[in-house]
């Protein structure tokens, strides 16, 4: 059976006859997490929010009804209590509770949310929007302010909400740590470039392990070949 695409987005974001994004050919299925990476500026966000649907340009055109939970890079967060927004915001499919102690929250709900440090801020966004379990899950700088539990478990809510059959789209800095996405993305000069196929089977990380056993000399031979290959960075050996 053949699903039909959660939304799709093509053309050029642009405002009179200048574009911010130009060369956009997205069309979200069920089941991606698709990766877009650029600098500051290079128009990640915008892209991000057309494809959410909470903007529009004259020169892209969005298909698609598809139900949407945006996270943006910041915001300006309201004194309320963390509890009753986490739970009260809107229907869940599973308790956000479970979701935010999978992230290691490591605030009070009863904190206001004015009060939670960034990067329990950011987990209690994440949490509430993966556990509405929404066609589509829109991440804007994912890995900022998560610590290395928040990054892991984060790459595990975007496996487990793409084989339920959502989507997830997320941008990253270049620097930030690489989660496993079936498809990546650049913007480079205003245009919106596929950079490959991606690797879901990678740690989150972007690392696999390998154990071999023999002769020293085997053993540096295969790493440099691993190397040559683009499958770990180039050693530094040690030299006897």
């Amino acid at each position: 059976m053949v699903r039909a695409p959660i939304v799709e987005l093509r053309g050029d974001i642009g405002h009179g006859r200048s574009f911010v994004v130009g060369g956009l050919d997205l069309c979200v299925e069920p089941g991606d997490r698709l990766e877009i990476r650029g600098t500051n500026g290079s128009g990640k966000t915008t892209a991000l929010l057309h494809l959410a649907g909470l903007t529009r340009s004259r020169t892209a055109r969005r298909t698609g009804s598809s139900t949407v939970a945006w996270i943006p890079a910041a915001l300006e967060p309201p004194h309320h209590p963390t509890r009753e927004w986490l739970t009260g915001f809107r229907p869940h499919a599973v308790d956000p509770r479970a979701v935010l102690e999978r992230l290691g929250f490591s605030g009070s709900l009863a904190q206001p949310l004015d009060e939670l440090s960034f990067g329990n801020l950011r987990k209690v966004l994440l949490a509430e929007a993966f556990a509405a379990t929404p066609d589509l899950v829109v991440i804007d700088e994912a890995a900022s302010g998560l610590d290395v539990t928040g990054v892991t478990v984060l790459g595990e809510l975007c496996h487990d909400h793409a084989e339920r059959g959502g989507a997830v789209v997320w941008a990253d800095q270049d620097s930030a740590p690489e989660l496993p996405a079936t498809a990546r993305f650049r913007i480079r000069s205003g245009r919106l470039l596929d950079a490959g196929p991606g690797r879901a089977d990678r740690g989150v990380a972007g690392r696999r392990s390998v154990r071999f056993d023999g002769g020293a000399a085997e053993i540096e031979q295969l790493i440099r070949r691993a190397a040559d290959l683009g499958l770990a960075p180039a050693p530094e050996l040690d030299q006897p």
